[in-house]
């Protein structure tokens, strides 16, 4: 019976770490820009989504509000991602300067912090500087940092989008490009802008904007591509569709951030109960003493 009892008992606690395992989850948040120079808490909103059909279908979750950032008139919100650590928000100056003028990273510890426009750590301008051929199109962390570059001009792929890689937040601040810094093939059409892009643990998600205030569906779409390597050769995949979220033509989309919630870590096993490794080494031990036995007995018979 205590066999039996133990057996169970393990089972169970594997089952647990099995279904640990898959209950991560993400949470989007899209951050919104007035194009107006307005004061917070006008300037910024953050539209948060449970899931990925909810983002699709443009259905507003918990968490959606204004927030008390303000940002100076001379920049502009470039993209927003969460590292896990932190949200890194990064601004471009508006006009073309040099490093380390041109491009900023506000930090916020948790999205409480985001909300009331709280700077944390990590939070200063960078080494980075911008062509000023191009724009920031978004910032993502697939335990990298990828910043989007988007052509101010319609071109033609290869020219038109450019990724460039950091394998560091502090590489990030140097400006440190790391491996996977190149020209994509991904051809955005003229009537339509990037405004941000984000791993989201599944698929790179690339989101554009009508530059023409128009209604939904035809308003904002979402690229997707499943690995990096389809992402640099412009391979989209599932996922990729316009959605149902429709943007006041008072504001623009500054950035998409996926923030992965990772579930806390299974409870201990319970006392007395060996791990799933230790149970399949005892089973073994129970199966080897149990033909010995049987042996002996033959051999006494």
């Amino acid at each position: 019976m205590k066999l039996r009892l133990l057996a169970a008992t393990a089972v169970a606690y594997s089952m647990t770490l099995a279904t640990a395992a898959q209950a991560d989850s993400v949470t989007y948040r899209m951050m919104l820009q007035s194009r107006t120079d307005t004061a917070a808490p006008n300037e910024v909103y953050v539209a948060s989504y449970a899931d990925y059909p909810n983002l699709q279908s443009g259905t507003l979750g918990p968490g959606s509000t204004f927030t008390q950032i303000g940002i100076s008139s001379a920049f502009e919100i470039a993209g927003l991602t969460h590292d896990g650590s932190a949200y890194r928000m990064m601004l471009q100056s508006r006009t073309d300067t040099a490093a380390p003028d041109e491009v900023y990273i506000a930090s916020y510890a948790n999205y409480a912090d985001l909300l009331i426009g709280k700077l944390g750590p990590g939070s200063t301008f960078t080494q980075i500087g911008i062509s000023s051929a191009f724009r920031i199109a978004g910032l993502a962390y697939d335990g990298s940092y990828r910043m989007m570059l988007q052509s101010r001009a319609d071109t033609a792929a290869p020219n038109e989008i450019y990724i460039a890689s950091y394998a560091t937040y502090a590489d990030l601040l140097s400006g440190t490009l790391g491996p996977g810094s190149t020209f994509t093939q991904v051809g955005i059409s003229s009537a339509f802008i990037a405004q941000g892009f984000d791993w989201d643990g599944s698929a790179y998600r690339l989101m554009l904007q009508s530059r023409a205030d128009t209604a939904a569906p035809d308003e904002v779409y979402i690229a997707s591509y499943a690995t990096y390597a389809d992402l640099l050769a412009g391979k989209l995949g599932p996922g990729s569709n316009f959605t149902q979220i429709g943007i006041s033509s008072a504001f623009s989309i500054g950035g998409l951030a996926a923030e992965i919630v990772r579930d806390p870590p299974p409870p201990p096993p319970p006392p007395g109960i060996p791990e799933p490794q230790s149970w399949a080494l005892m089973i073994l031990g129970f199966g080897s003493t149990g033909l010995a036995m049987r042996r002996r007995r033959l051999q006494r018979a």
